[in-house]
């Protein structure tokens, strides 16, 4: 079985962040590792891993706007500069 058809096997329908292990001619039993790269990698593409990263600590408004505001200054810098 390619790697690309048992990624697609291993996605379970109706969930957004689900992964089953998928049994192969190899691996009667099923392979337990690739379930479990497909399951971080949905995780990780999700978002939901880093939100939960995030929410660790609280972070004023004030010192996210602070942030966006230093960003656009060095865009708006490189911009400048080109």
């Amino acid at each position: 079985m390619s790697k690309n058809n048992k990624q697609i096997k291993s996605t379970v329908p109706g969930h957004a962040i689900g992964s089953r292990v998928v049994k192969t001619k190899r691996n009667p039993n099923g392979d337990i590792t690739s379930a479990i790269q497909h399951w971080k990698k949905m995780l990780k593409e999700s978002g939901n891993l880093q939100k939960l990263k995030d929410g660790k600590e609280f972070i004023k408004p004030s010192i996210t706007r602070r942030k966006q505001i230093d960003r656009a200054k060095y865009i708006n810098s490189l911009q400048d500069n080109e």
